[in-house]
């Protein structure tokens, strides 16, 4: 008897080590631009894989401003608050008059934002970027701990036989 349940100790040490491969999280992202001068709140939202924090949610706020660049075009800057968790916000040059677009790529996801009229470049902006995790599917450590205690279940209900 000794030696069956060295056997299963061994076999549940094998079986149920966890899996160092996790599967992918798939992160939302909302990204939200608000111009402090005209009111207009301008946001978008998405799903998809997440590029810099890979394992944890995060969530960036700060301001935005916009440099001349010539012919019509601003180039953004983006200045966190605090510590970018996500990284700094970047973006390539925005042409003005509103309504118009900004492309923001952050924490490895790049949204198209609109700004809405009468938006200008010289208005005071403030930006919230915000990445959460949400994933169904539990990681496969989890499925090889659900396997590992059926098998042994099965084990010891055929010892208890014998």
């Amino acid at each position: 008897m000794k030696k069956y349940l060295l056997i299963i100790a061994l076999l549940f040490v094998v079986i149920g080590t966890p899996c160092a491969h996790a599967t992918a999280t798939t992160f939302t992202y909302f990204f939200q631009i608000v111009d402090t001068t005209s009111g207009n709140v301008n946001g978008a939202s998405a799903s998809g894989q997440t590029g810099t924090s890979q394992t944890v949610d995060a969530f960036d706020t700060g301001t935005l401003a916009f440099a001349t660049a010539g012919s019509g075009f601003f180039t953004p800057t983006f200045t966190c608050d605090f510590v970018c968790s996500g990284g700094t916000p970047t973006a390539p040059n925005v042409m003005f008059p509103s309504p118009t677009t900004i492309i923001e790529t952050w924490d490895g996801f790049t949204a198209t934002i609109p700004l809405s009229s009468p938006d200008a470049p010289g208005d005071v902006y403030t930006f919230q970027n915000f990445a959460n995790s949400a994933s169904a599917t539990p990681e496969p450590a989890t499925w090889i701990y659900a396997i590992t205690a059926v098998f042994l279940g099965l084990l010891l209900t055929k010892l208890r036989i014998n």
